[in-house]
């Protein structure tokens, strides 16, 4: 659907990342298991030709112990480097709610990844 918005109304994207690897992405983001990180990467990078800026924004939802060590932000770093893709990472601080068994990031794990991430 990303080829489809980059023909009908090319506006500035913004993808619901939350993971550095598919397998995590898998139970985070059901819908990985049927357009995985290669896929969307790959969508991504043809929005760019009809996008109105020049990079992609990545939504990170920081869940503690889940998404945000320091491997995973490395992990992060180089999923995108690797296809040279230039992306905007916004690091969102979750909500909890007692239902959904997580936690956000502390405030000093989301700090440093934001000044070292690879």
């Amino acid at each position: 659907m990303i080829d489809k918005l980059a023909q009908d109304c090319p506006v500035a994207l913004a993808v619901s990342l939350h993971a550095p690897t598919d397998v995590l992405r898998d139970d985070l983001v059901p819908l990985n298991k049927k357009y995985p990180l290669s896929e969307l990467l790959e969508a991504c990078e043809r929005y760019l030709q009809a996008a109105p800026r020049d990079f992609i924004t990545m939504e990170y939802c920081m869940l503690q112990g889940v998404n945000d060590s320091p491997e995973q932000a490395r992990q992060l770093a180089a999923l995108v480097k690797n296809v040279k893709l230039p992306v905007k990472f916004n690091l969102i601080p979750f909500n909890p709610f007692p239902q959904s068994g997580l936690l956000c990031s502390a405030p000093k794990t989301v700090a440093r990844i934001c000044e070292n991430p690879a």
